[in-house]
């Protein structure tokens, strides 16, 4: 049977990790029963039994679509019988996926296909993403228990990088020594093999989602075609401006034309509401109106939950240091929707207007 076929019998998400494994021998994954469209899962339940300790994954076919994710929106949940096999299940039918799905213009059912697996030990849970815009880079995002770390892995240097400080910090050896590094190296040697599998090769850079202590591969996501800008964003370019009105960011996904992108700047913190609570009251607080929706806007935040569904129109998300866990479920999303990611941002001007050619953002304060 395809990939293609087998993405229609078992979803995305399982078709793909069935095909990392099958192509990769070795590769730590852990044990999976896969379940085909339309049998009831019952009928697997001894086998689902023996995995031990056991989550019931969600997998859809409508995950396949190259640059709408669903990441975080279809549940997954630790195994323990019927009713969370239907909490799975029944998340389809959420406002939030009803919500993603009206922003993106998307009508298809979304069909649920759940997958069981070998509950992962790991301790940290990570993501690394080739950079759409620079090849040699490598983003790594991760999360432990409330501590959050951001690496650049550059393949020039073969070295690790702060990405808060990118080309001006190597992380100091204590910082090193709170990463699992030598696991990390593992996992950047089996990302790379997994890009160049023959399914992948599909103009896109991917996020491969994964766990450390032990080493742990969960999912293998697309994220962004692979983006030149056809200009370059030159610090001279900017002589005409006070240097207190400029600041230059090292880590940007997303380009903009030559002649930039102006921005009002909403910096509220509504991120630690969920879309579900109240969309009015976090667009009130914000003191976001129709006529602020129809001009260009981008958020200033730490952290998000489903910013994406309360302000899918914002052109750019502007993000706070040492916010983490970029390239895992909701945080991903909205990497992944607004035209322009800058990660580290600083400042506090309401208006503001980007350059960026994703190599480099440059970012002026047009506040009186």
């Amino acid at each position: 049977m395809s990939f293609e076929e087998n993405i229609q019998l078992y979803g995305t998400k399982a078709a793909v990790l069935d095909y990392i494994k099958n192509s990769t021998p070795g590769i730590p994954i852990e044990p999976y029963i896969l379940i085909p469209k339309g049998e009831p899962w019952k009928k697997y339940e001894d086998k689902i039994q023996s995995l031990g300790s056991s989550l019931v994954r969600s997998s859809s076919p409508i995950e396949g679509l190259k640059d709408k994710s669903f990441a975080g929106l279809l549940h997954t949940t630790d195994f323990y019988g019927d009713s969370s096999v239907e909490e799975v299940m029944n998340s389809v039918n959420s406002d939030v996926i009803k919500k993603y799905m009206q922003i993106h213009d998307l009508s298809s059912p979304v069909e649920m296909i759940p997958f069981f697996q070998k509950k992962s030990q790991s301790d940290w849970n990570m993501g690394m993403m080739r950079h759409p815009h620079r090849d040699n880079l490598i983003f790594i995002s991760g999360k432990q228990a409330y501590r959050n770390k951001n690496v650049l892995y550059d393949e020039d240097s073969k070295k690790f990088y702060d990405a808060n400080n990118y080309f001006s910090s190597l992380y100091t050896r204590e910082e090193s020594e709170e990463l699992p590094e030598k696991q990390i190296q593992q996992a950047l040697e089996y990302y790379k093999h997994i890009e160049s599998l023959e399914k992948f090769q599909t103009g896109y850079v991917y996020n491969m989602e994964f766990g450390t202590d032990p080493l742990s591969i969960y999912q293998f996501t697309s994220f962004k075609p692979k983006q030149k800008a056809n200009w370059e964003n030159k610090k001279e370019s900017y002589s005409e401006y006070p240097k207190e009105k400029l600041s230059t960011k090292k880590l940007v996904f997303g380009i903009t034309n030559p002649e930039g992108l102006e921005l009002k700047v909403i910096t509220k913190n509504y991120y630690d509401r969920v879309f579900e609570q109240n969309e009015k009251a976090i667009k009130e607080e914000t003191c976001i109106n129709e006529q602020d929706e129809e001009r260009p806007f981008g958020l200033g935040t730490s952290t998000t939950t489903n910013i994406d569904l309360v302000f899918p129109n914002a052109k750019a998300w502007l993000t706070y240091p040492r916010a983490g866990g970029f390239l895992a479920h909701e945080m991903f999303r909205p990497l992944q929707h607004y035209d322009i990611s800058i990660l580290n941002y600083m400042g506090e001007p309401k208006n503001i207007k980007i350059f960026s050619d994703g190599i480099t953002a440059t970012i002026i304060d047009l506040s009186e």
